[in-house]
């Protein structure tokens, strides 16, 4: 007896909701103890979520089976795949029944248009999915193969944009897991990750930057990252405890000058609305009685270079999970 999700596959009418009633009294469980849920009954998405959080509540111990899964909201497989992710007081973590959740909405929307207003959520379920692949989920025997997880957060990176995705792949190729280590093409992905103020990447590849490390070192761009990463962890919920350290070591054996340089360069790096709230203040000090002084400018900065080029192309990803020794990853026995 497993206690993991099972897809049954099937065309209309063919039994499938019999077939789970016969696995269900095949695992010695009483025929009361299986609850049926048709998502097809759903009449919008907060209906979806409420229906389905009740039943979680009221399933421990008993079968749950979602008839026509696939016609269930996004945001509801969503919901069900975070859940399970992260596990709670009522409803423990299970990683396999999350994988579950997170691969069927990877395999309905893989192609939907970046442009669609769920495309952050598709984003999402294949940056779970590459994390499950490079860790493995032993409880399904789901080995690790980081070499696919590469290829899910390359759909997610540069097809959905997902920032996440991108400073995983940059965290790759720095390491060297599942792909050759190529710090150029690591400082690539998490420049992208950084543009969308993703205070890791932010911290990664200003201190890359700022050591030259791999990289051609830009003293003063590694420490408007950093400035920007410290900025972005105070501000976030989880609030990374390791960025600050970085920041403040840069921050104290950086001279004025590189200071001065690295404060210049915010405005352009950090985003619209850093950009509005420096140039508010420059108005605002207009209407003051001006001192001259001299202005400040990134005009001296050098490019970064290998970080400045375009993203990579979408790639033509499979993502339909097939048995082990096709290629494709996939669960192996």
């Amino acid at each position: 007896r497993l206690d993991v999700p099972v897809a049954i596959i099937g065309p209309r009418g063919t039994g499938k909701l019999y077939v789970a009633k016969v696995i269900h009294q095949e695992s010695g469980a009483a025929p009361e103890k299986m609850v049926a849920v048709d998502c097809r009954e759903f009449r919008g998405r907060k209906d979806a979520l409420n229906r389905i959080a009740r039943e979680l509540e009221r399933s421990k111990g008993k079968t749950l089976v979602f008839k026509s899964p696939h016609l269930m909201n996004v945001d509801a497989q969503l919901k069900l795949a975070r859940l399970y992710a992260a596990g709670r007081r009522d409803v423990p973590r299970d990683d396999a029944k999350a994988f579950y959740y997170y691969q069927h909405i990877a395999d309905q929307y893989a192609e939907i248009p970046s442009s669609s207003p769920i495309a952050k959520y598709v984003g999402e379920a294949f940056v779970a999915l590459g994390r499950y692949y490079v860790g493995g989920i032993p409880d399904m025997a789901l080995n690790p193969d980081p070499v696919y997880a590469v290829g899910l957060y390359r759909h997610a990176g540069a097809y959905f944009g997902n920032a996440e995705a991108q400073y995983q792949l940059g965290r790759l190729y720095l390491d060297g897991g599942g792909v050759e280590r190529n710090p150029t093409i690591a400082a690539n992905w998490l420049a992208m990750a950084a543009r969308k103020q993703h205070a890791s990447a932010q911290a990664i590849l200003g201190e890359l930057l700022w050591r030259g490390e791999d990289v051609s070192q830009r003293q003063a761009r590694g420490l408007a990252f950093l400035t920007l990463a410290n900025e972005n962890a105070q501000a976030s919920e989880h609030k990374p405890q390791w960025i600050g350290p970085l920041y403040q070591d840069a921050f104290s054996h950086a001279d004025n000058t590189t200071r001065n340089q690295a404060e210049a360069l915010l405005p352009r790096l950090g985003g619209p609305k850093r950009a509005a709230a420096i140039a508010a203040k420059a108005t605002r000090a207009v209407a003051k009685p001006a001192r001259s002084a001299a202005a400040l400018s990134a005009v001296d900065e050098p490019q970064l270079g290998p970080v400045d080029v375009l993203p990579p192309a979408a790639m033509g990803l499979s993502v339909g999970f097939g048995a082990a020794g096709d290629g494709l990853g996939g669960v192996r026995p």
